[in-house]
Formats: structure tokens, C-alpha cells, sequence
């Protein structure tokens, strides 16, 4: 499952989950990559989300798919008091 939404030029990522079971097998992969396209027939030039600091395993499938963590002065500075540490995807 994953869910987005659009914004005036940029889409967030709201949630992903792959059921344990599926896990390891590429279905990440495939939710990214619907988003991914999804971003781009929406003409957005930014694609954003959140991951909780820890969630390595998370982290490394955003970043596999050109996610970076943006510089603290980008919109990072709540991390502290949420748990969550913004990512970021720039469309060509």
C-alpha cells in the first residue's frame, strides 16, 4: 500500500507498508515506483516524506531510489520533537 498527495508543486508520500510476508521481494520497489510516475503525470517537480530516524531499512530503499536528506535549514527542524527526518526526490 501507498498513499500520496499533491500539493501545489510538490507530492508527499504519506504512508507505505508491504506486508511481511512480501517483504525482501521488490514490492517497496514497485510503491516507489508507482509514486514516482504518479508525481510526474502530476507535473510535480519535488517529491517529499517523512521516515522516522532509526528505520534503516526504510531509509535505504528511499535513498536506492534518488531520496536524500535535504540540508536542516530545508524543513528538518521538527525531527527532533517528531522522530521523523525528511527526504526529498527532485523530478528532472
Amino acid at each position: 500500500m501507498v498513499s500520496g498527495m499533491s500539493f501545489d508543486q510538490e507530492v508527499e508520500l504519506i504512508s507505505m507498508w508491504v506486508a511481511p510476508f512480501a517483504r525482501g521481494q521488490g514490492v517497496g520497489d514497485e510503491l516507489i515506483n508507482t509514486i514516482v510516475q504518479w508525481t510526474i503525470s502530476q507535473q510535480k517537480r519535488r517529491l517529499m516524506l517523512r521516515v522516522l530516524a532509526g528505520n534503516d531499512r526504510a531509509a535505504a530503499l528511499y535513498i536506492r531510489h534518488g531520496f536524500e536528506y535535504p540540508s536542516p535549514s530545508e524543513g528538518d527542524a521538527d525531527a527532533h520533537e517528531t522522530g521523523e527526518r525528511l527526504m526529498v526526490r527532485m523530478q528532472a
